[in-house]
């Protein structure tokens, strides 16, 4: 009964924060809003309208942080990290509140510059709420520690703050030159985010080469994209193979690492993938070595698909006890581990495996599910 009662109040608290992530979401809409006001020419009546409905909605959102957030200290079993969530939200809204009270006072004694519009905005105003040139607002995303705990409460708050809002959804800001001011150009129809969105990314690319008459420049576009990464212009291009396992998962990163004769070198992630661990319970070291063999058959379609030169690929590994298997002879191996390491061998004859603390692994954050 208190196990089942446990999950009953992990659950709920869970939901909880989940809620609260909305609430933070909303503040930050909030101050994104105040950015875009500080950036004008004083206010017009229709934007002192705008800000004054806005206010009362922020005030009536403390009610409702204080009620999930006195719910959540309850069931938190660390309540000072709790009482730190409380004192950060209420500070930032106090703070966005002043400011809000400060414009509207300024406002009331410094009237909008400019000629009204036909709808009652000024030409300040006007360019302040998205007409040519506009003024980027600030986001101040929540920092992920990494923590799969701290997930939801950042995804919700991300989804809200930037996945929902579709007054940034579909704008594209561009300038043709560093002095001039950014512009805005806003998509009337979804050209990412659906299922054409490879294709047409692909086909962009295919007719961007057909502009050029240089074949050089066109094998380049057509062949040395990945996605938009641009894989040749370096004098030498290298793999880096990080692979690593929990209990939930095990995974594999590719990054290419391509170095200039001047000795630069320029690192990126190219491509990555995990799997679930089966469902049969198994040994953390087998998993560690299932999830070598997933980086060897990666790093091995990416080379196939690639028309760059790889000039030597590097393996890392933070399991010891896989790093042995691969430099013991197969045939003392049981069957399981035997069969895999042959695979592996193969694959990256010539090739260095390496030892990587968990810590240092990029691996470690894909194989947690």
């Amino acid at each position: 009964m208190a196990n089942n009662s446990d999950k009953i109040d992990n659950s709920e608290l869970k939901l909880l924060i989940k809620k609260r992530g909305s609430c933070k979401a909303q503040l930050t809409q909030f101050e994104t809003f105040l950015s875009r006001l500080d950036g004008c020419d004083g206010l017009s009546e229709l934007l002192k309208t705008e800000l004054g409905i806005r206010m009362k909605k922020i005030e009536l959102l403390q009610s409702d942080f204080d009620k999930l957030q006195c719910e959540i200290e309850l069931l938190s079993d660390n309540v000072d990290e709790a009482y730190a969530d409380r004192d950060q939200f209420e500070s930032k809204l106090f703070r966005l509140l002043s400011v809000a009270h400060g414009l509207l006072a300024a406002a009331a004694r410094y009237p909008a510059a400019g000629a009204p519009g036909g709808d009652g905005t000024s030409d300040a105003a006007e360019e302040c709420r998205g007409g040519g040139f506009v003024r980027l607002p600030k986001i101040d995303l929540p920092h992920f520690d990494g923590d799969y705990q701290h997930w939801l409460s950042f995804r919700d708050t991300y989804i809200s703050l930037i996945h929902d809002n579709t007054s940034i959804n579909n704008q594209i800001l561009f300038r043709f030159d560093a002095n001039e001011p950014i512009k805005s150009y806003t998509l009337n129809t979804a050209t990412y985010g659906t299922a054409s969105a490879p294709y047409l990314a692909t086909k962009c690319l295919v007719s961007l080469a057909e502009t050029t008459s240089d074949a050089r420049v066109q094998e380049a576009i057509r062949h040395d994209f990945f996605v938009d990464d641009y894989l040749g212009g370096g004098d030498s291009v290298e793999s880096v193979v990080e692979v690593n396992a929990s209990e939930r998962a095990y995974a594999s990163c590719v990054y290419i690492r391509t170095i200039r004769n001047d000795g630069t070198a320029h690192v990126c992630l190219l491509t990555s993938k995990n799997k679930v661990a089966p469902i049969k319970p198994t040994t953390i070291p087998r998993l560690e070595l299932c999830g070598a063999l997933l980086g060897t058959r990666l790093c091995k379609k990416v080379l196939d698909s690639l028309t760059v030169k790889i000039d030597q690929c590097y393996y890392w590994s933070d399991s010891t006890i896989v790093l042995g298997w691969l430099n013991t002879a197969t045939s003392r191996l049981e069957r399981f581990v035997r069969n895999r390491v042959n695979e592996i061998q193969e694959s990256t004859a010539g090739d260095t495996w390496s030892y990587v603390p968990s810590k240092q692994n990029p691996a470690d954050l894909v194989s947690r599910g």
